[in-house]
């Protein structure tokens, strides 16, 4: 049954907030939209027209066909009429085939990466730990420079495997073909690590990783970019990941 698209007009949703919901080509004519946040809604092809989008700020949304007064919201990204836009609220969803399942092993020579889940919990702590400044020094992003505990990184790790189920990044545990534990690599959405910007727009993931003191100083930080740009090329369909770490080898 073909169902009417949801419609606002002429009223205010300032401080509104949207999540969770399908407002596929809905329509938000002369409405008021500022402080308003969208967090995992899709909109695609809805239109807005004479809409207040002051300090909306949207977090992984579908904005595929998504018009405002006529413009393609993806134009709009790249050029603004009233002068240049602010990338950074923005976190562009990870666009995956329909039917397609994230592998849940890869393999590369002697390097195996398996989905990260809170049965790693001992030994990446261990690894955390024993490489904090490294792991600044190379992937950098935030990452914690105090040793963590086992309680602070199981959330973490709980995290991860809904944000996995989900679809929404893809976080991996590296050991070598014998079981030693090496590191871990992330797939993140566009704007969830590095905030977004004109620059990035043409990136469609934000591919980084990690790997311990030990492992790095027999070349598996080296060999485990290889790896996750070959994974990237044959197991997955982003065409243009962005590499956010710090140190890139070869460069």
């Amino acid at each position: 049954m073909h169902q009417n698209p949801t419609r606002f007009e002429g009223t205010s949703l300032a401080d509104a907030h949207f999540q969770d919901v399908n407002l596929d080509s809905a329509h938000f004519i002369d409405v008021n939209l500022a402080h308003s946040s969208f967090s995992n809604v899709s909109l695609a092809g809805a239109k807005l027209h004479d809409v207040n989008l002051g300090n909306v700020a949207i977090t992984d949304a579908n904005v595929y066909g998504m018009t405002i007064d006529g413009i393609l919201v993806t134009e709009l990204l790249r050029t603004s009429i009233t002068g240049p836009l602010d990338y950074a609220p923005f976190i562009r969803k990870l666009r995956l085939p329909d039917g397609f399942t994230p592998p849940v092993k890869l393999v590369s020579d002697d390097i195996v990466a398996t989905a990260l889940t809170r049965n790693d919990l001992h030994d990446d702590v261990l690894g955390i730990n024993a490489s904090l400044d490294l792991i600044n020094a190379t992937r950098g992003g935030g990452w914690p420079t105090e040793a963590v505990t086992e309680a602070y990184n199981y959330v973490d790790l709980v995290w991860h495997e809904l944000e996995f189920r989900e679809g929404a990044s893809l976080a991996y545990v590296v050991r070598d073909t014998a079981g030693m534990y090496l590191g871990c690599c992330y797939l993140y959405p566009m704007g969830r690590r590095t905030e977004l910007s004109e620059r990035l727009l043409d990136y469609d993931v934000d591919a980084s990783w990690w790997v311990t003191t030990a492992a790095y100083e027999q070349g598996y930080y080296a060999k485990l970019h290889r790896a996750l740009s070959d994974w990237l090329a044959t197991e997955f369909s982003f065409w243009r990941p962005y590499y956010s770490n710090i140190e890139i080898p070869g460069t």
